[in-house]
């Protein structure tokens, strides 16, 4: 942070004394430049010391072009991988798993990256672009950094103080430091070569037993303008319903013989309570280059994108990992049970629609909040909300499910599923006549979907299956069918009902993607659902 600052005033005082200087040009005359929009493959991939290569691309989109990233843009590819330092045989690379645009190596490959080897990635694709069909090559070199450590930390201390404590590849643990100690700095001093790009950071946190902190300045400023709930609730700095979070890159600059990556800054108010990892990439100059000038040409049209993908545009990068575990200690803080939950309350469209729950993450995470499955069974550890949404039926019948107006729906679904007497089973006898009639059409519409249109003693599905499987008009269905089959990536093994609404969708929303042009008559031609026949 403090470098940052230092780099700042560096430039005004460079600005000052060329503006002294007449015949020097400055920022004073730096305008946006007229470059060409990039309209090929966006590369991102990397090759980590002790890992196989994972290498994905994207087709960059036209302004009125719908996006397909579910599907494969290409009509054929072959992506390889040479260690170059080695002079070894190079290696074909697969498409991932449910993931036809990312590649990586087959397990029995041998390629797995060394410190210092430099590797040169190569990929073929013939695709379309803008409607012709094309042939492009790109390729990059990676190189993974010799040598890179974190060998120290200085933990700031709620009275001021602070404590060096020497890590070695062990991790710390301390105190979370609340108000107003809140916003103090960790200082991670590190050991590496002058090869070496940056250092990115990030954080691996428990979201089942860990928890937030509310006694923070952020917390505090914000209460002003946001209500607390009754619980001390404002919002969150850490999402619960996932368990990474980026806290940013440090490039490695030299300034009079001061490399800036030898200390790394890590605010305080980052960590949760509980148990972290932090990881340290350290990253080659190409990884460099992609923050400052690829990411910052988003923004700001007066940097000019440097990339090291030839022909293209994005990164393939070499990167060294270090590991830190770390244990926040603290009293005052909201459990991430709670948390997630009360996000998800606020997840409204309109920040003043009280109903919430409107986003991915929480439309897959309502119905496991309302059967009362523990959140550490329903993800084994992870963050797959798709699969801790299918396996959420099973646990209403243990008899700890939430009985509230945002849980109405699941119940009706859940007695739908489990096929018990009678579908208002699980809704409390007091609801009046027009919440339960609400309920009982959003749960038939979830249960539909979800179990592909089958009727059974208590829930038909008649009705629903014609709006959502041969309409060719716009519905209240069709709308649900296109949402609920997107927040689970269009996987057609798992969800074959999706193969249907991705033909729905295409056709009555007017979709323009040769990607999805292409998928939606491999469809229609393959598997025949009932909605083909209208177009």
């Amino acid at each position: 942070m403090g470098l940052v600052v230092f780099r700042n005033v560096l430039k005004v005082l460079l600005g000052a004394f060329l503006t002294a200087c007449g015949d020097f040009h400055g920022p004073w005359e730096y305008y946006p430049h007229t470059t060409e929009i990039y309209a090929g493959v966006y590369t991102y991939g990397y090759i980590m010391e002790g890992e196989s290569p994972r290498i994905c691309f994207s087709k960059m989109y036209e302004l009125e072009e719908s996006s397909a990233e579910n599907f494969a843009f290409y009509d054929s590819a072959k992506v390889t991988v040479l260690d170059t330092t080695a002079k070894s045989a190079s290696v074909q690379l697969v498409p991932e798993k449910g993931k036809p645009n990312c590649f990586v190596a087959d397990s029995s490959s041998g390629l797995v990256g060394k410190a210092g080897n430099s590797y040169k990635m190569e990929a073929f694709f013939k695709w379309d672009s803008s409607g012709e069909k094309v042939s492009t090559t790109y390729k990059a070199v990676a190189t993974i950094p010799k040598k890179f450590s974190v060998k120290k930390v200085k933990i700031p201390q709620q009275d001021g103080k602070t404590k060096d404590v020497a890590l070695n590849g062990k991790g710390f643990e301390t105190n979370f430091l609340t108000f107003p100690k809140d916003m103090d700095i960790f200082k991670f001093y590190t050991e590496h070569d002058k090869d070496l790009g940056g250092v990115l950071v990030t954080l691996t946190y428990d979201n089942v037993n860990g928890g937030e902190s509310m006694n923070t300045t952020i917390h505090k400023m914000l209460s002003n303008f946001a209500d607390k709930d009754s619980a001390g609730f404002v919002f969150s700095l850490s999402n619960s319903l996932e368990n990474t979070k980026r806290l940013g890159y440090n490039d490695n600059w030299t300034i009079g013989g001061y490399n800036s990556a030898d200390t790394i800054f890590v605010s305080n108010i980052s960590f949760p309570i509980g148990e972290s990892v932090l990881h340290f990439y350290a990253t080659d100059s190409a990884y460099m280059d992609y923050e400052d000038y690829v990411l910052e040409a988003l923004e700001d049209p007066r940097v000019v994108p440097v990339s090291n993908i030839e022909n293209g545009m994005g990164v393939f990068s070499g990167m060294k990992r270090v590991d830190i575990p770390v244990k926040i200690k603290g009293d005052d803080y909201l459990e991430f049970e709670y948390i997630r939950s009360a996000s998800c309350k606020q997840a409204g469209d309109d920040p003043d629609d009280k109903e919430g729950w409107k986003n991915r993450a929480c439309r897959l995470y309502q119905d496991v909040y309302c059967s009362g499955m523990p959140y550490g069974d329903s993800t084994a550890g992870g963050t797959d909300l798709v699969t801790a949404n299918s396996k959420a039926g099973a646990y209403f019948a243990e008899g700890d499910y939430l009985v509230n107006e945002t849980c109405y729906p699941s119940l009706v679904k859940a007695a739908m599923m489990l096929d018990t007497t009678k579908w208002s089973v699980f809704l409390p006898d007091t609801i009046d006549a027009k919440d339960k009639s609400n309920a009982y059409a959003d749960g038939l519409k979830r249960y539909c979907v979800a179990g592909n249109f089958e009727s059974n003693k208590i829930a038909d599905c008649s009705s629903l299956k014609k709006d959502c499987l041969e309409s060719i008009e716009k519905n209240d269905c069709l709308e649900y069918f296109w949402e609920w089959c997107a927040d689970r990536d269009w996987d057609y093994g798992r969800f074959p009902q999706c193969k249907s609404a991705l033909v729905s969708r295409y056709y009555i929303e007017e979709q323009k993607s040769p990607v999805l042009a292409r998928e939606v008559e491999l469809v229609c031609k393959q598997d025949k659902p009932a909605v083909c026949k209208n177009w």
